[in-house]
């Protein structure tokens, strides 16, 4: 009931009226993302009647998710950890496109880009996140590889999540990008949390149960990082064993559990130093 009231509060709190400054900001993009509305949504720049609309279809789907059996199930799989919700922070989307937010930091040199993430963002979880999401447990891969944003999780680094799930939809639902949304949202929802919304457009891929493989988005909140995957098909690890090495050490450094992947095959949970991972495996996989 908790879980409940925090979102309806969030919903609740989060009409906004745009600024001059955010009115100018909307002028100066192209035309066809001004009369776009996923790509207002995405950039946070939407109409007051916008957002009650997309508020109106967040509570409904909460109703209907939290009425039924396997609604419930699906919740508790959510809060519980129990299957793959995934977030990477080194994801390009909509609002890089529209160079309205810094693109993704390059995976070169000693890294400490998931420590920096944890330590910026790790304990705000107040701020709802886009995450996608698989019914296979952690550590496992998804049964297919066709699904909508893939590659945030294919190729990818990231963090594993639990939390509470506002929407779940078997597609990209252009919901709010934090890092591009203007000042004036950002500070009218700093005490309930920087709120994701999607529209009436997504309600027919909107997903209640568990008898789904793939979702493209996942809207979480009250979330908090369980665990970090990375793919060493990653296109800028490519193979190459000391960028594998500087990036497995900063995510063992989290102290978080750490889960390895070579594309579509699991290699394990890392254990021991990265030294002792790195030569369990093929020589011909990573060499350094």
């Amino acid at each position: 009931m908790n879980d409940l009231r925090k979102v309806i509060r969030k919903m609740i709190l989060e009409i906004y009226k745009m600024s001059p400054e955010d009115q100018e900001e909307f002028d100066q993009l192209a035309p066809g993302d001004q009369y776009d509305p996923n790509a207002r949504r995405a950039l946070g720049l939407q109409s007051t009647k916008e957002i009650k609309s997309d508020r109106d279809v967040l509570q409904l789907y909460q109703e209907l998710l939290r009425s039924r059996p396997e609604g419930k199930e699906m919740i508790q799989a959510f809060m519980k950890g129990s299957i793959s919700v995934c977030h990477t922070p080194f994801y390009e989307g909509f609002a890089v496109d529209a160079e309205k937010k810094g693109e993704p930091q390059s995976i070169s040199g000693e890294q400490t880009i998931l420590r920096d993430w944890l330590k910026k963002y790790g304990s705000n979880s107040k701020d709802a996140l886009s995450c996608v999401a698989f019914t296979e447990p952690i550590g496992n891969c998804p049964t297919s590889y066709f699904g909508v944003n893939i590659e945030a999780f294919e190729g990818a680094i990231g963090f594993y999540m639990k939390g509470y799930p506002i929407l779940v939809n078997e597609h990209d639902v252009m919901s709010q990008t934090l890092g591009a949304l203007p000042a004036g949202l950002v500070k009218h929802q700093k005490n309930s949390g920087v709120a994701k919304r999607a529209g009436i457009s997504a309600m027919g891929n909107n997903l209640y149960g568990l008898n789904w493989d793939w979702a493209g988005e996942v809207l979480l909140d009250n979330w908090k990082p369980i665990g970090i995957y990375i793919d060493v098909g990653n296109d800028e690890l490519d193979y190459d064993g000391w960028a594998v090495h500087d990036i497995l050490h900063d995510a063992i450094k989290t102290g978080l559990p750490v889960y390895m992947f070579d594309r579509d095959t699991p290699l394990g949970k890392v254990t021991g130093t990265v030294e002792e991972w790195m030569d369990e495996q093929s020589g011909d996989l990573l060499t350094v």
